[in-house]
């Protein structure tokens, strides 16, 4: 059925923003067929005596009164019930789109506590590489006291090379593992970011999709309107 069907624009009338027009239009048309069907029964037990035509005429309207209050009664219920039932279709899938959403930030907090984890793990490690250094650096220094005697020793001269050497190769070790760590730790706050979003998704969805919800009073009818 489609938007501009007549059935879906009795709906919106109904249940939109013309509904208080329509409730007056119903309790009009009520408030006639009651006076109708009342008068007929005072002329058809001689309550008032009227010309046999115009109490012909009275049964006659009563009668087209009360079949047209009944087809507007069925209208109304078909049209009630097809608004109310896509009305629960569309609250189904929000529930299930904000339970999709959850599963993501679910699944995003568990990433980052892992990524937090490690880079504690990077820390410590960054840590233990800065005793490293300062250990090289003071192989270094004492190198560089003993020149003297290293520059007469060739064998000295050999294992201060291999020192400075090894000393390198630690610094060298220890900048790579700083490199990892900041890396890590960018990547936490990309992941950080990217769960504050879904977050804010999950809010603006939840927002929005109540503004689509019945509310108490205005999504269904009062009892006096219903046929």
């Amino acid at each position: 059925m489609t938007a501009d069907s007549p059935m879906s624009r009795l709906e919106r009338t109904m249940v939109g923003r013309e509904k208080s027009t329509y409730r007056q239009f119903v309790r009009a048309i009520t408030v006639v067929t009651i006076a109708l069907v009342l008068a007929w029964l005072l002329t058809r037990f001689g309550v008032f005596g009227l010309d046999p035509a115009l109490s012909s005429l009275f049964a006659t309207a009563a009668g087209v009164a009360v079949a047209a209050y009944v087809v507007m009664g069925m209208v109304q219920f078909v049209v009630l019930a097809r608004a109310y039932d896509r009305g629960a279709t569309e609250v189904a899938q929000t529930a299930e789109e904000l339970e999709e959403a959850a599963d993501t930030v679910a699944k995003t907090a568990d990433e980052l506590d892992e990524t937090v984890e490690t880079v504690e793990k990077a820390a410590e490690q960054v840590d233990e590489a800065a005793g490293q250094v300062d250990q090289s650096a003071e192989t270094v220094e004492e190198v560089v006291e003993q020149a003297d005697d290293v520059a007469a020793d060739p064998e000295k001269a050999e294992a201060a090379t291999e020192q400075v050497k090894e000393a390198t190769e630690q610094v060298d070790e220890v900048t790579e593992q700083v490199d990892q760590a900041v890396e890590q730790a960018s990547e936490a706050k990309q992941k950080t970011g990217e769960a504050k979003e879904t977050a804010d998704s999950v809010k603006e969805t939840v927002e929005k999709e109540k503004e689509h919800l019945p509310q108490g009073d205005e999504g269904g009818t009062n009892d006096e309107d219903r046929t």
